[in-house]
């Protein structure tokens, strides 16, 4: 089924069962738009924002570096790929359900279907990997091959399968209502002299099969009456859609986006467009919904692309959400400074975080503090120094209204 330019087969893999596993004919397929939609405006604010994170690489001993996988996962996994798509991809395919990236010739590839043949010890089998129109065939990926993430939240897809089975019905009904309203609907009045005439069964048919028939398919029709006729319409517009009708089908829009998007941990507001309470909205969106997601995956690329021995000596790929906020310089010249002066961020560091380029530089990259910044300890000595310092000032005060005491008395 294709919807909004994309392609929703709701398909798991070839021999798992998914939520949305069903076949569909033209009706149900109209019944299930409206879900599609809501699944498509909630994931793809999901994948948009994700698209924006940057996957920091660090090398030994925890230190940041660009390495080639800082390459592949924010500039270009693949020829024909640069990293937002790829990403807005992943995250789309992982929450329908999971989501395979195989490794070939130093490329990532989404497989768009597979075979998941799962394991108990050994690393799982993936075959019938298959991307566009090219599948791997006779070639099996080992589960330390690939990058596989599966979104098990069971709760969601229990959600999501009850919206399914409710907005058939729902969908349905409101649909046929809105239809009827725009009915047209009349009496026909026919005298009895009329009734009497012995063609009247050959004129009652042409009547009514033929010119009604054409009169109420066509938008702008005249339907010819003859004496003894009379038609009187019971529909006071003939077009109109009632606004409770027309509620009905919206409220149901507002009623599906607002199930998936609780379903996701999206806060509805930023659906809806809400301006009050946004920043909060927000913080809330990154800190239920994107930040496990990234978290998640952080795990994967780093357990795959690294072995344990580099892992534990400080290797790894994080995903920095830091960035999917946007931020406003000047009105964070304050904490910046603080941020410098406390010695939390070196200049760059800072930089990089407000979106703009570090300076490279020897001095740009030290961390700095002012000497107002101290630790518990140095603070406690250098009270002391300052109290031994006061007590000498006050000796050597005392001592010279001594020495000019005794002058004045010479």
């Amino acid at each position: 089924m294709k919807l909004f330019g994309h392609e929703w087969t709701f398909k798991k893999n070839s021999n798992t069962k998914n939520f949305l596993e069903m076949v569909v004919d033209e009706q149900e397929e109209l019944n299930l738009y409206l879900y599609a939609y809501a699944l498509h405006v909630v994931i793809d604010l999901i994948a948009s924002v994700m698209s924006n994170i940057e996957f920091k690489t660090y090398g030994d001993n925890d230190k940041e570096r660009k390495s080639t996988n800082w390459v592949k996962f924010n500039v270009h996994p693949n020829r024909n790929q640069t990293s937002t798509e790829f990403i807005k991809e992943f995250v789309k395919k992982l929450l329908l359900g999971d989501v395979l990236v195989v490794i070939v010739d130093e490329q990532y590839i989404i497989a768009d279907d597979f075979t998941l043949t799962e394991k108990a010890i050994v690393d799982n089998v993936f075959t019938n990997v298959r991307k566009g129109d090219y599948t791997f065939r006779d070639k099996k990926f080992k589960g330390y091959d690939v990058i596989y993430l599966h979104y098990g939240n069971d709760a969601i897809n229990h959600i999501i399968q009850g919206i399914t089975e409710m907005y058939e019905k729902l969908i349905g009904t409101a649909s046929d209502k809105y239809a009827r309203s725009g009915e047209e609907k009349g009496v026909l009045n026919i005298d009895q002299a009329e009734r009497g005439r012995k063609d009247f069964a050959e004129i009652y048919e042409d009547l009514i099969n033929n010119r009604f028939k054409t009169f109420f398919s066509r938008g702008n029709h005249v339907l010819p009456l003859f004496n003894g006729y009379t038609y009187t319409s019971t529909t006071a517009e003939a077009t109109k859609k009632y606004s409770n009708e027309i509620t009905d089908v919206k409220t149901l829009f507002e009623d599906a986006i607002s199930r998936v998007a609780q379903a996701y941990k999206v806060p509805v507001g930023l659906i809806r467009g809400d301006v009050a309470g946004i920043q909060d909205a927000y913080t809330m969106f990154l800190t239920n919904c994107i930040d496990p997601l990234a978290h998640m995956i952080s795990e994967e690329l780093t357990y795959k692309l690294y072995s344990e021995d580099q892992i534990i000596n400080g290797c790894a790929i994080e995903a920095d959400t830091t960035n999917v906020k946007h931020i406003d310089i000047f009105d964070l010249a304050t904490a910046i400074d603080k941020l410098i002066a406390s010695g939390f961020l070196s200049i760059d560091e800072v930089r990089e975080k407000v979106g703009l380029r570090g300076f490279n530089e020897e001095w740009s990259t030290l961390h700095w503090m002012t000497l107002n910044y101290t630790t518990a300890e140095a603070a406690v000595a250098a009270g002391k120094e300052t109290s031994r310092q006061a007590a000498e000032n006050a000796d050597n005060s005392d001592k010279t209204d001594n020495d000019e005491g005794s002058e004045d008395e010479e």
